[in-house]
């Protein structure tokens, strides 16, 4: 089957046969068209078209349904909706990314958004928080729907959250066993519960803090995470670790269950040497001010997350 669309000035047609490709297709009367001209869909060489109002006049518009179809650069999705089976979505307009930090970060954690576009003879209109998955495997959580009635397609925002693949964004979750000690005092003996999660450990604040006598500095990080963390961080015994060997204490937790987000704990490095297993700080400036290895970007393949459906889902790589 062949499609063409013409658009044709009244004053052009006159009666005289319309030529398409060496073949005489049709030839419509003036006086049977609205001065403002008509708009005809040819398939396999007959004019599909559907009554229209134009000024108090009949003319012709087609249905532009079935057109999308024909466009290039089309390419295969599914849509992964909780509580229903996926659904294979066969052609699908995909948009250029644009990339962005979600938070200050230095570039860690990345934010990524465009458009996907496709008839709606392919699915039902995809709620918020349902993900796509590309050809490349990234998920692509949904944001907003618009519908567009004259060609029956579905303009979807969508968004992908990462943490840059890297060695100093993975972190480890302790967990405290505690045991009688000598005197019969609890001692926590820590051990790992969760590791190599996907996260960006983000200084933010330095506080001067006078104890005993002592001058210490604390500083204070808000943690990423690339989904959410299956424990209660903020109860006292749980520790996170990052890739130095520094300890966190977790003062608060937050995971909104928001699909334009990632959940992020607000944590206080420790700086007393006996939380550590060793009873010695690890080596290095105790600051917040860390070198950054450059990490690959997530968007094209080499690692993604979905917000959308509480679970991580990565393509080859980490976060």
């Amino acid at each position: 089957m062949s499609a063409t669309m013409l658009t044709l000035e009244a004053e052009s047609l006159s009666g005289t046969p319309i030529v398409l490709d060496d073949r005489e297709l049709f030839a419509l009367d003036r006086d049977d068209l609205p001065a403002a001209g008509v708009i005809l869909d040819l398939v396999d060489g007959e004019a599909q078209h559907t009554p229209l109002m134009l000024d108090g006049a009949a003319a012709f518009r087609p249905s532009c349904a079935d057109d999308f179809r024909y466009l290039d650069g089309l390419h295969p999705a599914t849509l992964k909706v909780i509580g229903d089976a996926d659904t294979a979505l066969q052609r699908v307009l995909d948009q250029p990314v644009t990339t962005k930090e979600m938070q200050a970060s230095k570039g860690q954690v990345v934010q990524g958004d465009r458009w996907f576009l496709w008839s709606a003879s392919e699915s039902e209109s995809p709620p918020l928080g349902s993900v796509l998955v590309n050809e490349d495997g990234t998920y692509w959580t949904v944001l907003a729907v618009e519908w567009t009635e004259l060609v029956e397609v579905y303009k979807v925002q969508v968004r992908n959250l990462a943490i840059r693949p890297a060695v100093q964004n993975l972190a480890t979750v302790l967990k405290a066993d505690y045991v009688r000690a000598a005197g019969n005092d609890r001692r926590a003996v820590w051990h790992e519960e969760l590791a190599d999660i996907p996260a960006r450990f983000q200084p933010s604040v330095e506080d001067a803090q006078l104890f005993l006598g002592g001058d210490y500095i604390k500083t204070t990080y808000r943690v990423y995470f690339d989904a959410p963390v299956p424990v209660e961080l903020a109860g006292g015994q749980y520790r996170l670790k990052d890739c130095r060997g520094w300890l966190y204490k977790v003062m608060m937790y937050v995971d909104e269950e928001r699909i334009d987000t990632l959940p992020v704990a607000i944590a206080v490095r420790i700086l007393e040497k006996a939380e550590y297993p060793d009873g010695e700080l690890p080596s290095g400036s105790s600051s917040g001010s860390e070198s950054e290895s450059s990490g690959s970007g997530s968007f094209g393949g080499s690692a993604s997350t979905s917000v959308g459906l509480g679970s991580v889902s990565s393509s080859s790589g980490g976060g």
